[in-house]
């Protein structure tokens, strides 16, 4: 069974309960029809039953009053009661959302239902951050996130890696991970990344003021073998989120480096070593050294 099959399961009884309601309802008022309405009203009573039943199983959590005093503040759907949440200290921003399916609340929802309907893991996703937007301290999801990696694995679950961006600028390093068991339902979020940038100062050096501080940094006199720049929102520091340039600077074979340069103030940021030795041969490392 696909991906797409899998997931739809999920919507179909909801969507069969709901016809039958609407027909029931339909033959009790028109004429002519009353017998058979008033027969099918005890299963419309039911249906009704089965409803506020649902509604209850996602009441507020006792146990977990901190989850629920925030969704009914910031008027989220409400989250199953089994979840598990853990914040970033820093921002407050999700680090991890776990609970057997998180989704459950969801599938009334119709921008989550249209995201099923198509069938792409990646949309469903950022479907289902969207409804919790104010969760996840994102405004806008749908325009901030982008899918990086969607993946199944041997076990038939599937693997969404999206990055974060605002207003056409990468923000660094962000990342959110959703995972889906071999059901297709949500069962974790894992993300670092940042709540949606705010009072972002728009004036900055210039790129070649940035790639200046990278040569007195190193003591280069002389032009850089080769280079790379990119204008970023850098996040990797407990503080707000900022303007920042991202350089790649190689002087040779086995000096090159890293720098995320603040865009406002020209302080260095971050500088990574990206030289790393298997024996005798010097290539791009992924190893990271955080200035303090």
């Amino acid at each position: 069974m696909t991906f797409h099959n899998r997931i739809k399961d999920h919507i179909y009884f909801l969507i069969a309960f709901g016809k039958i309601r609407h027909h029931s309802i339909q033959h009790i008022f028109t004429g002519g029809k009353v017998r058979k309405g008033m027969a099918a009203f005890p299963l419309v009573c039911l249906i009704s039953i089965f409803s506020i039943s649902s509604l209850q199983a996602c009441q507020p959590i006792t146990n977990r009053k901190d989850i629920s005093a925030m969704n009914q503040k910031n008027f989220d759907p409400q989250l199953p009661p089994d979840v598990e949440l853990i914040r970033d200290s820093s921002n407050g921003t999700v680090r991890i959302l776990k609970g057997v399916d998180l989704a459950t609340p969801l599938m009334v929802d119709e921008n989550y239902r249209s995201a099923i309907a198509n069938g792409r893991p990646g949309e469903i996703a950022i479907a289902f951050i969207n409804a919790y937007g104010r969760l996840f301290k994102l405004e806008d999801p749908r325009s901030e996130l982008t899918v990086s990696e969607s993946k199944t694995d041997k076990l038939s679950m599937t693997h969404v890696r999206l990055k974060q961006q605002y207003k056409g600028l990468e923000v660094w390093p962000a990342e959110i991970n959703v995972h889906f068991n071999e059901s297709g339902q949500i069962y974790l979020v894992q993300g670092r990344y940042a709540k949606t940038p705010s009072n972002l100062d728009d004036s900055r050096l210039e790129e070649s003021d940035a790639l200046s501080v990278v040569s007195k940094n190193l003591a280069i006199k002389d032009k850089f073998r080769q280079h790379r720049t990119k204008l970023i929102i850098y996040c990797g520091l407990p503080r707000a989120s900022r303007l920042a340039y991202r350089i790649y600077a190689e002087v040779s074979v086995d000096n090159a480096w890293n720098y995320i340069i603040d865009a406002q103030t020209g302080a260095i940021l971050e500088k990574t070593s990206a030289v790393q030795n298997q024996g005798d041969v010097r290539k791009p490392s992924a190893g990271k050294i955080i200035l303090k």
